[in-house]
């Protein structure tokens, strides 16, 4: 039995889970940006794909709205997700049936937390 994705056992039509999600123009100069995760409804036969939740992920004492101190890219974490939502959305109208809303930024321990104790982020 080959290991798979979280999500996509069992689902011959789709799949809620895309990591490493390419967003054409979202890059820091103007290629394909990578959201860590995006949160959907994925077609595995479709095209044009459109995620609910993009998701930025960094590391643990990262400062998530401060500019990062990377060669060709300074955005912050925050800022990251916002252009990612943004370029999503592009070509789009507000009648889609699905539309790229939601960003989430956080620190991985902070999301590995609430999910190995239960413990919402805002009360650690």
């Amino acid at each position: 039995m080959g290991l798979v994705q979280t999500g996509q056992r069992g689902s011959e039509t789709g799949f809620p889970l895309y990591p490493k999600f390419a967003i054409p123009g979202a890059g820091a100069i103007g290629g394909f940006g990578e959201a860590d995760l995006a949160i959907g409804y994925f077609s595995k036969i479709a095209q044009g794909q459109s995620p609910q939740v993009l998701c930025e992920f960094k590391a643990v004492r990262s400062a998530l709205n401060a500019d990062q101190k990377r060669k060709g890219n300074t955005r912050s974490p925050v800022r990251q997700c916002l252009d990612y939502l943004s370029f999503a959305r592009r070509g789009m109208i507000s009648s889609e049936p699905i539309l790229p809303t939601w960003g989430q930024v956080t620190r991985r321990n902070s999301l590995w937390r609430a999910e190995a104790t239960g413990i919402p982020n805002n009360a650690a």
